[in-house]
């Protein structure tokens, strides 16, 4: 069984959490990433501003309180998107705590790996494009013209299928 609480996340929470795991990927476990904030929203193909800073905080308090279960029949396992976050307000950082096993979890050889070069490829505003590349990511297989219909049946906003696919 897996099991998520928290607040809704979005397709921009996940460009900044899949940021930090590509970051994270470079540490010795338990060692922070050093955020600084006009970078990483550079990173992330984003303008820099008031708004922007506001956004990315909240976007990382979001996952801070994001919560995965993972229950199998023996082992339950129980941990945040982020486990532990400090902001430096002068400084205009962020030190952002991972659990090294999400880190992992989203490794290229697991099958939650989302390609990072490619997903950053994608213009910030078309979450379904993201969507596709994560199912298509767990999948490991592409998604054919013929999936279509299914694939509508999974997403709050179906109208964006309509005329996809078709001569």
């Amino acid at each position: 069984m897996i099991r998520y609480s928290g607040l809704q996340l979005d397709s921009a929470d996940g460009d900044v959490f899949f940021q930090l795991v590509h970051l994270g990927r470079d540490k010795t476990m338990g060692e922070p990433l050093t955020i600084a904030r006009s970078q990483f929203l550079t990173e992330l193909r984003r303008d820099t501003g008031g708004e922007n800073y506001t956004w990315l905080k909240e976007s990382l308090e979001r996952l801070q309180g994001a919560r995965l279960t993972i229950e199998g029949s023996r082992y339950k396992v129980t941990t945040n998107f982020v486990l532990r976050l400090e902001e430096d307000k002068q400084e205009k950082i962020f030190q952002v705590f991972l659990d090294p096993a999400m880190v992992d979890a989203f490794g290229p050889k697991e099958v939650t790996f989302v390609n990072w070069q490619k997903r950053l490829q994608i213009e910030k505003q078309v979450p379904l494009s993201k969507w596709l590349l994560a199912t298509s990511a767990a999948t490991r297989e592409a998604c054919s013209i013929g999936a279509l219909p299914t694939l509508r049946t999974f997403t709050v906003t179906p109208r964006l299928f309509d005329g996809f696919g078709r001569s």
